[in-house]
């Protein structure tokens, strides 16, 4: 979403001035990300792709399920992600992680991701 430096400022307010409306809520995030160079934490598979998955507190109104895919990312890149993720979402921690009240560092240590083979 780049623009000028002034829509860019105003863009910003708009979405800080949106977010101070809502109450904090926990998720299940899942990060999938392709083509990761250098010195990352995330160990890539066999195709390159890293994954991380983690409770987060955001505020956002929340869908069951959300997926958003940034600019440029190609389909096939975003269908071979999600079929990645779907398969860890199998695997994570059981939904009892989300009933633990926010700020409960003990129960988002619980919800951290599966550990590496």
């Amino acid at each position: 979403m780049k623009g000028p430096p002034n829509e860019e400022s105003a863009i910003k307010l708009r979405l800080l001035e949106k977010y101070m409306s809502r109450e904090p809520r926990q998720f299940l995030q899942f990060d999938g990300f392709c083509n990761v160079e250098g010195d990352s934490h995330l160990l890539p598979d066999e195709c390159g792709d890293c994954f991380s998955g983690s409770v987060t507190t955001e505020l956002m109104h929340g869908s069951d399920v959300r997926v958003l895919i940034i600019p440029g990312t190609t389909r096939k890149t975003a269908l071979r992600l999600l079929s990645k993720i779907r398969a860890r979402v199998k695997t994570y921690p059981p939904d009892a992680v989300l009933t633990a009240p926010l700020h409960d560092t003990e129960a988002a240590e619980r919800g951290g991701p599966p550990a590496r083979k």
